[in-house]
């Protein structure tokens, strides 16, 4: 149950980084290269739901011009003591009971321009107000689908530095599925050491992703308005572990597979939060995951056949 908290957690935090603003355009842009102009550090909290459970996860966030990026959880007590570091492409883990850093890949495949498309073309923008994140004044931007399966975001941009200061996903009835947002955090602090980045201490060795053939199968179907935005490999117990990432813009679907020791149904996982079926085929282990309805994922799943 940890291992799929975990994922579940992570994937809601990899979704794109979409926003949106009183010129749309221009916000966008200034947004995406946000981090590559600003450092900071300062305390997030997430909120999510598995299972029909709410969960809520705090961590600390360092960021150091223009890719360097470090994550320590303190809750849930699944998460807490874990350290995630990012150094531009690389992500490396270290879980608090093995003390150990693991490398977990990275985004192989970068696509915001196509994210920013994408978004343009399936959603429509509007600016709802002004608010204050962590004492900072923000615009809060609603992002309306156009399709009434498909969930609702609003995004807080900082009207200074335009760093994403909160995210909030909605249903198409209503439903909160996950938000998050700064509690407190300062602009370019100048006292960041680039030794917080550094990975230091027992690592664990695992074959490199490509070191271990796999063919990674890419579904023929997917929903409209979706595209495939992001491809990762990393190694997960030693096995080659491929992840595929699907965005219209704003909402994302993953697509994880890693070689499997026999066939499987399909299983499928419902909650508030997301989607998810599992399945094995041809030697594959498949976990598809995404706020999507189970009908869409299955007609994606099917496809991978």
């Amino acid at each position: 149950m940890t291992k799929k908290i975990v994922t579940t957690l992570l994937a809601a935090l990899s979704l794109p980084a979409v926003v949106f603003g009183a010129n749309a355009t221009e916000v966008l842009k200034r947004a995406e290269v946000a981090d590559q102009r600003v450092s900071y550090r300062g305390v997030k909290v997430a909120t999510f739901r598995f299972n029909g459970r709410s969960t809520v996860s705090s961590f600390k966030v360092i960021h150091m011009v223009p890719d360097l990026t470090r994550v320590e959880f303190f809750s849930p007590a699944s998460l807490s003591g874990m350290v995630v570091i990012q150094d531009g492409s690389t992500s490396w883990k270290l879980r608090p009971r093995s003390q150990c850093w693991e490398e977990s890949g990275g985004q192989s495949v970068p696509a915001m321009g196509m994210i920013h498309q994408e978004a343009l073309q399936n959603y429509d923008l509007r600016i709802a107000g002004s608010d204050t994140v962590a004492g900072r004044p923000a615009y809060v931007i609603h992002a309306i689908p156009k399709s009434k399966e498909e969930a609702a975001h609003r995004v807080w941009v900082d009207k200074g530095c335009f760093l994403v200061m909160g995210t909030q996903v909605e249903s198409p009835r209503g439903f909160i599925l996950n938000s998050s947002r700064y509690s407190s955090i300062q602009i370019n602090p100048g006292n960041i050491s680039h030794s917080l980045f550094k990975v230091s201490g027992k690592v664990k060795c695992q074959p490199k992703p490509g070191s271990t053939a796999m063919n990674v199968v890419k579904p023929s179907y997917l929903p409209k308005g979706y595209k495939l935005v992001a491809v990762s490999r990393m190694s997960v117990n030693g096995s080659c572990c491929a992840h595929m990432q699907f965005s219209n813009g704003a909402n994302s679907i993953s697509l994880f597979q890693r070689r499997a020791h026999c066939e499987s149904p399909q299983t499928s996982i419902k909650s508030k939060m997301t989607n998810v079926i599992t399945w094995a085929h041809k030697g594959v282990l498949f976990t598809l995951m995404g706020s999507v309805p189970r009908s869409e994922l299955r007609k994606i799943a099917d496809s991978t056949r």
